[in-house]
């Protein structure tokens, strides 16, 4: 699904006419809208983390003055290590911990990152919801009927279903991904009965 598709569902959810180009979106207010909306309702979706736009252990290299530039298109960092407390702060890594922007010169610090995707670059299943949502978003900001919000907020759930089974087919969760399930999965004997 491109981002022109995206803003058309919107202008038909609020019953205006379609563009064949993204070259008049600016041109239309109701288009420019949609595509702010759809931009916003992006990077909300995104920056929950979904398969698609998450990287687990990237390295961030610091400098020769040993600050770590975060990229633009970075919706979140975590520190890998749980004892450290890296969030982003003025487009650099930032050491809650020690109240500082400087580390030590070419130094390695894995973070997990949730990456901001364009709207052409996420799954067709994922994009879709992104699309559903923000044609609600946009219908309920420009028209505002409630009885027609409730359809629209039905179909947004149903495209978010299909977005969650994607992201968890694609992913391939496993139930012994988690300490606490494979600890009483793997346990070799019954735990003793708490006793009065």
């Amino acid at each position: 699904m491109t981002e022109l598709e995206a803003v058309n569902i919107a202008l038909q959810t609020i019953g205006e006419m379609t563009l064949d180009t993204a070259n008049n979106i600016s041109d239309v207010y109701e288009a420019s809208t949609a595509l702010e909306i759809l931009t916003e309702t992006r990077r909300a979706v995104l920056n929950e983390g979904l398969n698609c736009n998450t990287d687990f252990d990237w390295e961030l290299t610091a400098d020769a003055s040993g600050y770590v530039a975060i990229s633009s298109n970075i919706l979140r960092i975590e520190s890998t290590d749980p004892n450290k407390n890296y969030i982003m702060k003025d487009n650099k890594l930032y050491d809650k911990d020690e109240k500082t922007f400087k580390f030590t010169a070419n130094s390695i610090h894995k973070v997990d990152i949730i990456w901001d995707l364009d709207f052409d670059d996420v799954p067709q299943t994922i994009a879709y919801y992104i699309a559903i949502k923000a044609a609600r978003i946009t219908y309920q900001r420009l028209i505002g009927a409630t009885d027609i919000i409730r359809v629209l907020m039905d179909d947004e759930q149903k495209a978010y279903e299909k977005a969650l089974e994607h992201d968890v087919d694609t992913y391939n969760y496993n139930i012994f991904d988690s300490t606490h399930a494979s600890r009483i999965i793997t346990r070799s004997r019954n735990p003793r009965p708490i006793r009065s």
